[in-house]
């Protein structure tokens, strides 16, 4: 894995070939409870990727979507909404300039920032930027 299994955030095995991979962060188990009042009021998450091996020319498309209800469940190298709504969905392209030889060198300061996500607590609303 290449990150611990948090309540709110998921992440899982890498994908060594061409593809998509998926995080997932769930808000709503972030907020709940004691979370809240220890959260500022607009929570920002980094956006970071890297390249195992050859990257190429290093363009990808990152996505996000959101739902509204459901449930959550992990189909190979994404997640899958199930019964729930569909209330966002977006891509923008970029490029991630970081690699590493392979898998196994220790490579956390090798990664290149594509973007941010910046998420109102008490509006609920959500920005991604990619490119800062």
């Amino acid at each position: 894995f290449v990150c611990k299994r948090k309540l709110w955030y998921f992440c899982h095995e890498i994908n060594m070939e061409s593809g998509n991979e998926a995080a997932l962060i769930q808000m709503g188990p972030l907020l709940d409870g004691d979370n809240y009042d220890k959260l500022p009021l607009e929570i920002r998450c980094g956006i970071y990727g890297n390249w195992y091996g050859g990257r190429e020319r290093g363009n990808v498309t990152i996505k996000f979507t959101a739902y509204k209800g459901g449930t959550m469940e992990k189909r190979g190298y994404d997640f899958v909404n199930i019964g729930g709504e569909e209330v966002y969905t977006g891509d923008a392209p970029t490029n991630v300039s970081a690699h590493g030889e392979d898998n196994w060198q220790n490579i956390k300061t090798l990664y290149s920032k594509v973007g941010t996500m910046i998420y109102n607590k008490e509006s609920r609303d959500c920005i991604v930027r990619i490119g800062e």
